[in-house]
């Protein structure tokens, strides 16, 4: 009796233990305050082209402030079917995108 009860305790520490690294590990979404865009804005590249259009009422969840005085911030999305990309690995550079204020000419 003695025997199994060490191997129980044993074991649901390693579950706690693997459940504890696990949970840790997985980044998640941070939602501590976000901004809807009362206007659209235009998201490009680093070298500023192309632009695309995000639309006004979008939700911009703010991740990371910068000392050279930018904000890293996430969108949340939704897509019914597969996704057209390629996959990217978690050691990959994803060179962030630009948010730039629409001129009225655009």
């Amino acid at each position: 009796m003695n025997r199994f009860f060490c191997y129980t305790l044993f074991t649901l520490a390693g579950v706690a233990i693997g459940a504890a690294i696990t949970y840790s590990g997985t980044p998640t979404l941070k939602k501590d305050y976000a901004f809807r865009l009362t206007e659209p804005l235009l998201i490009a590249t680093a070298s500023g082209e192309p632009h695309y259009r995000l639309p006004a009422n979008t939700v911009l969840f703010h991740q990371q402030s910068f000392a050279e005085g930018h904000g890293l911030y996430v969108i949340e999305v939704l897509s019914k079917g597969a996704v057209i990309g390629e996959r990217l690995s978690a050691d990959e550079f994803a060179e962030p995108l630009w948010l730039y204020q629409q001129d009225t000419q655009d």
